[in-house]
């Protein structure tokens, strides 16, 4: 689903008749449809790339660090995210974010930035 949002593949006719390529997502929003996501933890293999704490810190499940962050896309046109939990683990893991506000469009792109890594993790974590 990356594509629909950093690719213009999608043809487009705008209001002046000129017809060109947009990303997905812009289409969408001024045509007034809705895009659902489908499977955005990849099968569970997504929950194995590490979300920082400081960039989603509200939430503390991998996997549902994950998914708010995804449901938390700023566009207009994003109004729902299937996902399949095949495990009773799953799906209390990834309930965990109904209870959560989206994330705002700034909270949105600071949990992309890279944070801060030491060498040794002892160092970020009190045993």
């Amino acid at each position: 689903m990356p594509e629909a949002f950093c690719e213009p593949w999608q043809q487009f006719e705008d209001k002046d008749g000129v017809e060109r390529q947009k990303m997905l997502v812009a289409a969408c929003g001024e045509l007034g449809l809705n895009v659902i996501s489908s499977q955005p933890l990849i099968q569970g293999m997504a929950t194995d790339i590490a979300l920082s704490r400081d960039g989603i810190p509200s939430v503390y499940n991998q996997a549902a660090r994950h998914l708010q962050l995804l449901r938390s896309i700023p566009t207009k046109s994003l109004f729902s995210t299937l996902v399949g939990m095949k495990e009773t683990e799953h799906v209390r893991a990834n309930l965990e974010v109904i209870k959560k506000p989206l994330m705002t469009r700034d909270e949105f792109f600071k949990a992309l930035h890279p944070h801060r890594r030491t060498e040794f993790i002892d160092d970020e974590m009190s045993f």
